[in-house]
This record gives structure tokens, sequence and C-alpha cells, in this order.
């Protein structure tokens, strides 16, 4: 948890226009990490729906980023990753 003055100036969507960190990945078609890079960034926030995000998934480039987290978590599991889980 942040001290509230962190928060009012680092949360995201409190500002139109908001502070940030992006990661750049590149994923193989496997799901291996092939780079990685942060960058600081400016972010604008737009807040959805479930039911919207379900339409969006279905999109280019959400519906391609979607096969490669199945596809690394698949992995995951094969390998037997922990996942949080109890039981």
């Amino acid at each position: 948890m942040l001290p509230p003055e962190a928060v009012s100036q680092l949360g995201m969507g409190l500002l139109e226009i908001s502070p940030a960190l992006s990661f750049e990945i590149e994923l193989d078609a496997m799901g291996q990490v092939s780079l990685n890079q942060v960058h600081p960034s400016w972010v604008r926030v737009q807040r959805c729906s479930y039911e919207e995000v379900d339409a969006l998934i279905q999109q280019s480039p959400f519906q391609e980023l979607y096969r490669l987290a199945a596809s690394y978590k698949s992995r995951r599991q094969k390998n037997r990753a922990l996942t949080g889980k109890v039981g």
C-alpha cells in the first residue's frame, strides 16, 4: 500500500493522463519472452465493464495477446507452477 501522497501523484486514472511504467516485451509463438525493457510513460485510463472487455478481447491485438497468455499459462501449469490455490 502506498502512502496517500504517493497515491495522489502516482494513482492511475486519477488524472486525465497518468504517469506509468510501460513494459516492452517480445514473445515468440510459444510465449517465450525474448526482449524486455521498462519505459517511463503516460497513459490515459479508460474504465470498462466486463461485457465491454469480453467484446474487446475478440478483436486484434487483444485476441492475440489473450492467446499468448493462455499458452503461457498452460505451459506453466504443465511445468507444475505454483498457482496460489489451496487444495
